[in-house]
């Protein structure tokens, strides 16, 4: 049997929904379908304004470049995480300083935040781990207490939720809701896909704008080619927005799915005592983007695992690498040093089981059938 690690689930209505926006003529940008999808995507998550962009990446990078960020200015970030992150804070001229994760939840380790905080730091570029909402309320205060803007990378996160707080009383909350900006994702391996593209997210109608010169080369409403701004061709297309629009109607039954997968998995491979799966506490609701397990040291290395479950057809992705060991970033001063144990544990010893939505029930049997057949 043959499984695919992340495969997406498109469906009828999906489809034609393309097919319509083609039949009337809107390929590019312009037209009303981005702007549809725009409002429908802030309006789940919560928010004023949506800025779609062509990627999750380009979508930190515009997050990061509409803070003006200077040279010295440091933006904390976590060290597990995709390499976007660093890229855009490098990108936008700031300083990216690199935090390391807790063991158990992957995302960033709270008081180690706390400590690297400085006076040039400026932002938080917080990211929910493989859907794994962040300590967001923590994060707030702690931004708040010390002046710093938060960007929300939700890329992820689809759907996943926190417990936040309002007016002294805690409610659910959306990730992607809260911060000055926050960034979304819908490659092909997300919840929602639009192939490729992704979103920038805000309640400030000054950031909107300043988002929507940025993805636009920096073209000035009133006046075609002239140019007040720097920015970038980081536009998304009206067939995109028209495959992803359908998507957002049925958010619950896919969240459903992806809980079902998750519990499929935990039901049939928790009680392994060779692994162990991302934590997750009460504070939090998981979107499941991805079902992630840890190897235990003491049995072996998570890409031997991985090569054995190739030979039983079943394709596996490792984990992030933390930045910390990226040779692109060999002359940082962070490069190559101890501050990053948890996440040089992880990505040593991390693999992510299939876990798209196309993954059918029978299948994750034969992955549970084949894991607990390696291990036990």
């Amino acid at each position: 049997m043959k499984v695919s690690v992340n495969e997406c689930k498109l469906n009828k209505i999906d489809i034609k929904n393309v097919t319509t926006a083609l039949k009337l003529g809107w390929y590019s940008s312009a037209g009303p379908i981005l702007p549809d999808f725009e409002s429908s995507w802030a309006t789940y998550c919560n928010r004023k304004y949506g800025i779609a962009v062509s990627s999750g990446t380009t979508g930190l990078i515009s997050a990061v470049y509409a803070l003006g960020l200077n040279k010295d200015d440091e933006v904390i970030v976590p060290n597990f995480t995709i390499i976007s992150c660093g890229l855009a804070i490098k990108l936008a001229g700031a300083t990216m300083v690199p935090v390391d994760c807790d063991i158990n939840s992957f995302n960033i380790d709270i008081e180690k935040l706390k400590s690297s905080i400085t006076e040039k730091t400026k932002a938080i570029l917080v990211v929910h781990v493989y859907g794994q909402p962040a300590r967001m309320r923590e994060i707030l205060k702690i931004a708040k207490d010390h002046s710093l803007k938060v960007i929300e990378d939700a890329a992820e996160a689809h759907g996943a939720q926190y417990l936040g707080e309002a007016e002294n009383q805690q409610s659910w909350k959306r990730c992607g809701s809260q911060g000055d900006l926050s960034v979304f994702s819908f490659f092909a391996n997300k919840l929602i896909s639009t192939g490729e593209g992704g979103m920038v997210l805000t309640n400030s109608g000054n950031l909107a704008e300043k988002l929507k010169k940025i993805r636009n080369l920096g073209f000035t409403p009133d006046r075609s080619y002239v140019h007040e701004h720097f920015g970038f061709q980081f536009r998304m297309t009206s067939m995109q927005a028209a495959l992803g629009i359908p998507q957002i109607a049925r958010m619950e039954k896919i969240l459903k799915r992806k809980r079902e997968m998750n519990l499929q998995y935990r039901n049939g491979l928790e009680d392994l005592k060779a692994i162990r799966f991302q934590a997750e506490d009460s504070q939090v609701k998981s979107c499941y983007w991805v079902n992630a397990i840890v190897l235990d040291s003491k049995v072996g290395v998570a890409s031997d695992l991985r090569k054995i479950l190739d030979k039983y057809g079943i394709e596996t992705r490792p984990f992030f690498v933390g930045m910390n060991r990226q040779p692109i970033y060999s002359e940082e001063k962070f490069y190559k040093n101890d501050q990053f144990p948890n996440t040089d544990y992880i990505s040593k010893q991390g693999l992510i089981l299939p876990s798209g939505l196309s993954t059918t029930k029978h299948q994750i049997d034969y992955v549970i059938h084949s894991v607990r057949e390696i291990l036990e």
